[in-house]
């Protein structure tokens, strides 16, 4: 997003989540949840739409609290990796922006009035949980990107 913002050609850049397809879709799920989350949050809190993309100008900055923005760049993140215009490349499948927006309405009926601990809760739920040390075995990568002035 950065670098987008800072006007760098998106043919210059792309980000790889290189894992074998099940890490990659946990973390995938766990990312994309965490998005819906926080749309969810902001459609509750400042009545915004599900179906229009979101961005930074749809709230005034000035309303937007340090984590709301934060998370605005989440969710903008995640629609641009699923509208497929994005240069992040991941080894599983992502979804729909249709897909993601019901995700996003259904968190948020569960928790449409809760208090915000139910919400910090919730999202705490999305990332718990242990990887297999079969899923994170990085020596290929290790030995394809190492620094030998490291050693």
């Amino acid at each position: 997003m950065d670098l987008r913002h800072a006007g760098m050609p998106l043919s210059t850049y792309s980000l790889h989540l290189e894992a074998n397809t099940n890490t990659a879709q946990r973390i995938w799920n766990a990312i994309r949840a965490l998005a819906a989350l926080s749309l969810a949050w902001l459609h509750n809190t400042y009545d915004i739409e599900y179906s229009s993309p979101i961005s930074i100008v749809t709230v005034p900055k000035e309303n937007l609290d340090f984590d709301t923005r934060i998370n605005n760049r989440l969710i903008i993140s995640v629609q641009l990796i699923l509208s497929g215009s994005s240069t992040v490349r991941l080894s599983c499948p992502t979804g729909t922006l249709e897909e993601f927006e019901e995700e996003a309405r259904c968190v948020g009926d569960k928790l449409k009035n809760e208090p915000r601990d139910a919400w910090l809760t919730y999202a705490e739920s999305l990332v718990q949980g242990d990887l297999d040390p079969s899923d994170y075995d990085f020596t290929a990568l290790d030995e394809l990107y190492a620094d030998p002035w490291w050693q």
